[in-house]
């Protein structure tokens, strides 16, 4: 191969090379936040600002699997329950403050007796932050948990609960119990203070209503006589 051939067919090779496309590069795997960002479209509700449990909704909402349950709850206090005596809902999506993730779930516990909407707070990684209880709704036997909760303002938030006891007697029903309120501050760190504003204890006692005439409905009929008679 002379001198020339040599400088052709090295430059072709050269021309060849730098045609090749780059080699392709794997795309990158999702991070937890984008993870985490993905789940919005699951949410019922977004930027609820009233928070109260309405159990005979819970079948509208959709319910976390066993594929995304350790993204969520990443405390690690808790496994998936397969057996459904715990199932978590998509409850809002709440976008109050772009330096964190937020979003409300709804937890029905058999063993507590309790369904519960609960806000989390996650940082920008997706890393959990914090979580507060905003409403409930409790009742075993005689025992008895009600709250609500909304928004203030961007960083504040307000409670109201009123737990009670009741025990039912012969002639009178007595109830028992506490109504309580309280104030919740996020604060910039996406971990948050409560403080409670106000409590009162209460005692009444109910006389089970006597039915009336009114309540029942009774009917009356004229028998017929069949009784041959004679002209």
């Amino acid at each position: 191969m002379t001198l020339r051939s040599l400088i052709m067919a090295i430059a072709a090779m050269m021309y060849l090379m730098a045609c090749d496309p780059p080699a392709a590069h794997p795309a990158a795997a999702p991070t937890r936040a984008d993870s985490l960002m993905a789940l919005k479209t699951k949410f019922k509700h977004e930027d609820l600002r009233e928070f109260s449990v309405n159990t005979s909704e819970l079948e509208y909402y959709e319910t976390v699997d066993s594929n995304t349950y350790n993204l969520i709850f990443q405390e690690g206090d808790r496994t998936y329950d397969r057996n459904g005596s715990r199932i978590d809902y998509y409850h809002s999506w709440q976008n109050r403050d772009t330096n964190f993730i937020e979003f409300t779930m709804i937890t029905f516990d058999e063993g507590s007796y309790c369904t519960i909407i609960r806000y989390y707070v996650f940082d920008k990684q997706g890393k959990f932050i914090s979580k507060f209880d905003l409403a409930a709704s409790c009742g075993d036997g005689g025992w008895s948990f009600y709250q609500t909760g909304r928004q203030i303002d961007k960083t504040h938030f307000s409670t109201e609960s009123v737990e009670s006891e009741s025990d039912l007697g012969e002639t009178i029903e007595k109830v028992e119990g506490d109504t309580t309120r309280h104030t919740i501050q996020l604060l910039p760190t996406g971990l948050f203070s409560q403080k409670q504003i106000a409590k009162k204890h209460f005692v009444r006692e109910e006389r089970p209503v006597a039915p009336t005439i009114s309540d029942t409905t009774v009917t009356t009929s004229t028998p017929t006589d069949t009784t041959p008679h004679e002209p």
